[in-house]
Order: structure tokens, then C-alpha cells, then sequence
């Protein structure tokens, strides 16, 4: 995955030198050094850590130019033209010694360690030495340079520019450099097991690579985490002398820190490859408990703290930010509109009735060219407000439920989501639309130990009285379930769509079997895509006189009839998802048979997984047999795409089986009536609903579930006689149009909600 420059900068910047301006701060309130020196201090701190920073980065993508393309990787100096990448490097490298030129005191000990540190951001990536080839040499390196030299030197360039810094001897710079030391060789352990797939690619020397996950994680619970407290503990312990009590508090917080990862056995230290709350203590927790005291100290340290936040914490985008800025941005949208708004309204109805009352005009003179929408509005208040529910919202097997719904002559309003459909398409989420805010109420209705599931039943209550919704539609038995207490409640009536897994599926039956008998004494009626599930349904407890059969709506005039094409390559054309219902390896092995028995043909199969994982398997099978050359996946396409496939292909396929275990069963298929609607020849199994649109050797031809034999020896058929393809696809259009519960199912569903909607 290619990372943007802004990440790469932010995954340094807060980290290393986030966890440096720590300890600074540390410092700063220690000696409590007064605002004007302390800014001084931070702001030549800050210059030349961006500029060892960046002298870093340009070192390393200066190496690494082509490794980096080939891995896909973001490289800043590929985009700097030769001839100014010295210049660059050196514009950095003046920036990060250009705070001891013209502020920071100077010894010895400072110009080694700057000397150091320039040199080890040399030799790591840059050839002939490149350290980086060796990893774990170039792990202790990458320490040195990102975490120990930079402590070290700035505390005692601190404690050198300073006069308030006094210290007697070194040996809590020994400390800080162990725990930098152990904190920067875990940190780029993190480093190589996330980085250790693209290193793969680019030959990359990587620890993870060489030594296992485990081993790493193993060497750095049990030694070098445990380091990382000691040098820690150590450096804090050592400063305890310059003040009483100041220091007490961040060593506790080290320790609770450190306590999350305590279990009674060896190593002692659980931690992963992520960060921890030791990271979390450096970086942050010690710079907040610092800049606590400074601002206690001079109120204008606020100033830092302010700043500290912007450039080194998440905290501009933590969701509680970002709830309290959507909302405020709301309330101050929706007060301007108001209003803006106020006044013409007050106008415009203050014309339309002086229009009306005194000039006599007519409406649709003085509404103008909004009278057809006045129109329409009128006409949506006439015919009734009506829910819709489903478990998803644009799943694309269901093109069935979004046609409907965009058929309807309602004022409509959908809902959806899993386990509860608390997603309103016009509103969003009905606990928040915050996620923030949705967990934390979530969280305090676990902590009072109130009843979820009565929230968030209320809320759809609530919704659906506000709407004043009329009526209620479920699509699958499974949601017309969870909705019957709603029903209840809100006393609205509820209609129930059963489509096929959930009146068949006994992994659905038997943990519905209460709910269901509920759902039968509260639903005003049943609707079963198929006249075998409307059986089914009575077998489940359902009154007879509530159930009502009605196919899964398509909209016939998308489906223009086309003759099927003569072509020497007969193509069979398959459209679903790939579910045991439909047994996409049983029509492929069918298929496999074909292709011995005949060259010219080919399969197309469009669909993808249903959550039974049987894509792939469908792809090997077809390996497995040899015929992949012969199969086409075309995956999830649009219904666009799906009309202009059946109008190329030769015949459509389809293996619905009832499934052995489960006895799952589907409904009438869509893609099947589309397939007959466009002419297309259908061969398919007697299965469910299929049996109840097509008349064998009439619109169709029919085969017995896993008869695969037959199924070849139709296909062969249809291959060979190409006027049989046309007079069964011929017989097929006129079938599907010609069937009343296809042709008018937009007015019979829309005469069963008229039937039981509330009256207004």
C-alpha cells in the first residue's frame, strides 16, 4: 500500500521527536525555566530536529530511490530533480546546526554527538558502509540516531544553554539513553514485521524476514521492554534529587503504564507490534503532567500546550472533536438558514395569498413552476407514507427490493443495518450519526444495565410515528420478526416479504420458530415470492387467509425482447450469486460435460460470493477440470451490464437445487424472469418457483435437481438446434409478459398496502 508523504512525516514526527520535546518539557518544569527562556529553548529544539529529520528522510529515499518503486512506496527525493539534491541536503543539514550557531552553548561533548549523529544518518543507508543491509545492526543504528543521540544531546545542550538546568553529574543522561536506546530498537522491530512483505519484494535485508514474528516478539517481551523500564525508572529516579515531589507522579504513571502488560508468568512483558502504553507515556502522558506544572507555573505556557496538541497528538481528529465541530457547524448552519430564510418566506406567502385573495389567480399560475412538484406532493400525502426495511442496503443480489421500492407510488422511507435496522436512508443512524457518540451512549446504557434491545425499539418507534407511516413492509421473514414488537408498539401495520432462505433454511426456521409464530399473529399479511414457499408458510403456522403469493418484482420494460443470436459459439450464460442454492460447481461440472461432447461453446458466469465463499471454490473446480479456458467469472456487475451480457448470450443456465442439510430453497429467481424476458432460452432445474413461470419444453426447458446428465444432454440440444432456441426463448417472452403476477405486480403489491395501511 503507498503511503502519502503526509503519513510518512507524521509517523516521525510524533513518535521520535514527539517523545524528545517529552522530555524537554520534563525538563523545563523540573527547573521550572521561565516562559521566555523555555520558548527559546522549544523553538531552536524544534528547528534542528526538523532538520536532523529531514537530513534523515532524504538520506534514505536518496538510497532507496528504486527500491522503493518497485514496492510502491512514497520517495521524496525522486521528485527533486539531481541536480539540486546536494542543495536540498545541504539546506537541511545548515538548518539543523544553525540553533548552536546562533543560540545553543557548545562543548565537546555536543560536537561528537552532533558528529555522531551525522554520521550515523550517513552510513545507514548510503553505500559502501549502508548499515542498513545488516538488520540487525542497522536496528540498533536506526536507535541511536532516532532516539538516543537526539535525548542525549538535547539535554545537555539544555543543560548547558540554560543556567537553571544544574546538574552534578551524567549518569541520568546513562539512563535516558538505555530507555531510548531499548524504546528505538523496539520501535523499528515494529517496523520490520509491519515493512516485512514490501522488503520481500525489494530484497530488502529485515529482521522478520530472517527471524520469525514470534522470535522477535519473544527477544523484545523478554529483554528488551524490561530494558526500557530500567532506563526509564532510572532516569527519573536519578532526578529525584533536584526536586521533591515533582518527579513521583510521572514515575507512577510509568508504572501503571508498565502494569498493563504484567501476567504472572515469564517473560513478564506482553507486548506486540504495536505501540504501548509506555510509548504512550514518553510521548504524551509525560508532556501534558510537564506542561501541567509550567502553565500552574506561568499561565502563558498554554500557549505550548496549545501547540504541543496541534503537532504532536491525534487530538484535531478524535471523534469527540469532530462530534462537537459537525454539530456546532450544524447549529450555526441551521440558525443562518433560518434566518436567511425567515424573511422569504414571509414574503413569498405574503404574495401568494395577496395572488390568491385579491388578484384571483389561479394555482397553477401562482405556483409557477413549482406547481407539479405542489402537484406531487399532494398526490404522495393521498397515497400514504410507507417503511421499508431490509438487512441491507444496496447488496447487489437484491436489485429486486430497490426496484420495487423505486416503483412504489408512496411516500417512501428505508431502513436498514444488522443486527438492527437502525439506519434511516434520510437521517442516518437513529442512535447518532456520530459513531463517537453511538458508542459512548451504548456504553452507558451497558453501564446502567438497561434493556438495549427497548431503546432501540423505542427509537423505531418514535421515527416511524414522526413520519406518520401508514404502513409497514419487511422484506424477509427473518426482519418481519424483529419488527413484530414494533408493529406492536407503534400500532402500524407490518407486511412481510418471505424470499426464500428464510422460509426454507432450517438454520433460520428453527431459532425463528417463536418469533415467526409471533410474526403470523401480528403481520396483516404474508407474501411469499413463490406459490412453494406460500405451502411452506401455512407448514410454519401462518394463516392461509394472510398469505398471499406474489413473484420479487423486476421491471419487465428494462428487458426489451431480442431473438437470441446464431453464432458459431453457443454461450450459456449463468447471472447469481454463488450460494448452494444455486450450485454453481454442479452447472460447471454439467458444463465440463458439454465441452467433450462439443467444441463451440463457452460459459459466462456473473456473480460473486453470498458469504459461503464459493467464488474461488468455483474457479478451482473449473482449473480442477481443465475447462478454464472455456469459463468466464465476470464478478458483481451492474443491471445495465447484466441486460446487454443476456442480450449477447446464446441460452441461461441455471442448477437451483434444494441444499441436502439445511434443505434451503430459493424463491423465483429474478435473473430467470429477466432472462425469459429478454428472449433469452432458460434451462434450469424444477426448483421452487422456476417449476411456476416456465412450462417445460414450452418457455423453457426443465431438468430434476442434480440430474447433471440431463442437463448436459439439454445443453447439447440447445447447442445443436438453434430454431429450438428461438422458439423456446420466443414462447419464454411471452410467458413472462403475459403473467399477470409479473406484468401487474406494482398494482397487486400496491393494492395489498392500500388494503391495510391506517387511514388518516
Amino acid at each position: 500500500m503507498r503511503q502519502s508523504k503526509h503519513q510518512r512525516l507524521t509517523e516521525w514526527w510524533r513518535p521520535k521527536a514527539g517523545t524528545i520535546f517529552s522530555l524537554l518539557l520534563f525538563y523545563l518544569a523540573l527547573w521550572e525555566v521561565p516562559f521566555g527562556e523555555g520558548c527559546l529553548l522549544l523553538f531552536f529544539s524544534a528547528i534542528t530536529l526538523l532538520g536532523f529529520g529531514f537530513l534523515g528522510y532524504l538520506l534514505n529515499d536518496l538510497a532507496d530511490i528504486s527500491d522503493d518503486q518497485k514496492a510502491g512506496k512514497t520517495n521524496i527525493v525522486s521528485g527533486i530533480p539531481k541536480l539540486l539534491r546536494p542543495v536540498a541536503l545541504l539546506f537541511v543539514l545548515a538548518l539543523a546546526l544553525f540553533p548552536w550557531q546562533v543560540y545553543f552553548v557548545v562543548d565537546t561533548l555536543t560536537i561528537g554527538l552532533i558528529a555522531a549523529q551525522i554520521t550515523l544518518q550517513v552510513v545507514y543507508p548510503l553505500p559502501p558502509i549502508r548499515l542498513k543491509r545488516f538488520s540487525a545492526v542497522a536496528a540498533v543504528t536506526d536507535a541511536l540516531y532516532a532516539f538516543v543521540i537526539p535525548s542525549v544531546l538535547a539535554l545537555h545542550t539544555f543543560e548547558l544553554t540554560n543556567s537553571n538546568i544544574q546538574t552534578d553529574n551524567g549518569l541520568h543522561q546513562v539512563f535516558v539513553a538505555f530507555w531510548m536506546l531499548a524504546m528505538g530498537v523496539r520501535h523499528i522491530f515494529n517496523h520490520h514485521v509491519t515493512d516485512r512483505f514490501n522488503d520481500l519484494k525489494t530484497d530488502t535485508p529485515n529482521l522478520a524476514n530472517t527471524k520469525s514474528p514470534y522470535q522477535l516478539r519473544k527477544f523484545i517481551e523478554s529483554i528488551v521492554f524490561p530494558f526500557e523500564l530500567i532506563g526509564s525508572f532510572g532516569f527519573f529516579f536519578c532526578l529525584l534529587r533536584y526536586s521533591e515531589a515533582k518527579p513521583l507522579i510521572p514515575i507512577l504513571l510509568l508504572v501503571l503504564a508498565a502494569a498493563v502488560h504484567l501476567v504472572p508468568r515469564w517473560p513478564l512483558f506482553r507486548v506486540g507490534f504495536t505501540k504501548t502504553s509506555s510509548d504512550s507515556f514518553a510521548r504524551i502522558q509525560l508532556a501534558l503532567y510537564s506542561l501541567g506544572l509550567l502553565i500552574w507555573q506561568a499561565e502563558e505556557y498554554a500557549v505550548v500546550l496549545a501547540l504541543f496538541v496541534l503537532f504532536f497528538t491525534d487530538f484535531l481528529t478524535h471523534p469527540l472533536v469532530h462530534f462537537v465541530f459537525e454539530r456546532t457547524k450544524r447549529i450555526i448552519v441551521g440558525l443562518v438558514g433560518k434566518v436567511v430564510s425567515w424573511p422569504s418566506l414571509w414574503f413569498n406567502w405574503t404574495l401568494y395569498y395577496f395572488r390568491k385573495w385579491f388578484l384571483n389567480w389561479s394555482e397553477e399560475r401562482n405556483w409557477g413552476e413549482h406547481y407539479q412538484k405542489r402537484l406531487q406532493d399532494f398526490h404522495l400525502n393521498e397515497r400514504g407514507n410507507v417503511a421499508i426495511f431490509n438487512w441491507n442496503y444496496q447488496k447487489y443480489s437484491e436489485t429486486y427490493i430497490h426496484q420495487q421500492r423505486n416503483s412504489l407510488d408512496y411516500r417512501l422511507e428505508y431502513y436498514y443495518g444488522t443486527p438492527k435496522p437502525l439506519f434511516k436512508l434520510s437521517a442516518g443512524h437513529l442512535v447518532s450519526q456520530d459513531e463517537y457518540l453511538r458508542d459512548a451512549k451504548y456504553a452507558l446504557l451497558r453501564l446502567v444495565n438497561a434493556d438495549v434491545d427497548a431503546y432501540e425499539r423505542r427509537l423505531l418507534v418514535h421515527s416511524l410515528l414522526r413520519d406518520k407511516t401508514q404502513i409497514i413492509v419487511a422484506h424477509f421473514g427473518t426482519m418481519g420478526a424483529s419488527l413484530s414488537e414494533v408493529s406492536m408498539e407503534s400500532g402500524i401495520p407490518l407486511v412481510v416479504i418471505f424470499h426464500g432462505y428464510d422460509a426454507w433454511n432450517i438454520t433460520q426456521i428453527e431459532p425463528n420458530r417463536e418469533s415467526y409464530k409471533t410474526l403470523f399473529e401480528v403481520a396483516v399479511a404474508v407474501i411469499g415470492v413463490s406459490k412453494d414457499i406460500c405451502a411452506q408458510l401455512q407448514k410454519l403456522g401462518c394463516p392461509a387467509e394472510k398469505i398471499t403469493y406474489l413473484p420479487a418484482y423486476f421491471d419487465l420494460n428494462q428487458f426489451n425482447f431480442v431473438l437470441p443470436k446464431q453464432t458459431e459459439v453457443t454461450t450459456f450464460l449463468s447471472v447469481g450469486r454463488f450460494s448452494r442454492t444455486k450450485s454453481p460447481m454442479l452447472l460447471i461440472t454439467a458444463f465440463a460435460k458439454l465441452t467433450t461432447l462439443t467444441d463451440n461453446v463457452r460459459l459466462i458466469m456473473i456473480g460473486t460470493d453470498d458469504g459461503e465463499s464459493l467464488y474461488e471454490t468455483a474457479i478451482m473446480h473449473c482449473k480442477a477440470l481443465g475447462i478454464a479456458d472455456r469459463v468466464t467469472f465476470k464478478g458483481s456487475l451492474s443491471g445495465l451490464e447484466v441486460k446487454e451480457e443476456m442480450q449477447n448470450a446464446s441460452v441461461f443456465v441455471q442448477h437451483s437445487v434444494t441444499t441436502p442439510l439445511e434443505g434451503d430453497k430459493e424463491g423465483t429467481p429474478i435473473s430467470v424472469m429477466e432472462a425469459m424476458a429478454t428472449g433469452l432460452p432458460v434451462l434450469a432445474t424444477r426448483h421452487a418457483g422456476i417449476a411456476e413461470v416456465i412450462e417445460h419444453n414450452v418457455s423453457g426447458i426443465l431438468v430434476d435437481e442434480y440430474d447433471l446428465e440431463d442437463m448436459t444432454n439439454c445443453m447439447l440440444q440447445l447447442v445443436k438446434n438453434g430454431e429450438l432456441r428461438s422458439t423456446i426463448g420466443s414462447a419464454g417472452a411471452e410467458a413472462i409478459r403475459n403473467n399477470e403476477f409479473v406484468r401487474d405486480n406494482i398494482s397487486k403489491f400496491s393494492n395489498i398496502l392500500d388494503n391495510h395501511k391506517l387511514a388518516k
